[in-house]
């Protein structure tokens, strides 16, 4: 199930660990506006349809946890956004959406 393979990450450290246990990974930073649970929708709709049950997707509340958000930001070398989907392959970020760009056919693409 979907919801088995998601995790929420609280803190860098948190982060760190995430991404040590699950080097081919999504990273979900989740903001407050109406775009954040329809890209979320997206992403969830776009894995499940592909049956990628390999790929683990952590959560970051960017307005509660601001420094697990930053500690990803400086790690990917990808500038923050909210909402914004991060694809690590290997432990590298390798694809970034944002905002309106977080649409099902990008994030199929991303996930190919």
């Amino acid at each position: 199930m979907f919801e088995d393979r998601v995790f929420s990450l609280n803190t860098p450290e948190e982060a760190q660990a995430f991404l040590v246990q699950h080097p081919s990974s999504v990273i979900f930073k989740a903001g407050t506006c109406h775009k954040t649970m329809q890209g979320f929708g997206h992403l969830q709709a776009q894995l499940e349809a592909q049956g990628r049950e390999d790929l683990a997707v952590g959560v970051i509340k960017v307005v509660e946890d601001r420094p697990a958000s930053d500690w990803v930001t400086e790690v990917s070398g990808m500038r923050h956004e909210s909402p914004q989907v991060i694809l690590f392959k290997e432990g590298s970020a390798v694809y970034e959406l944002n905002n309106w760009g977080i649409t099902p056919g990008a994030v199929d693409q991303g996930l190919l």
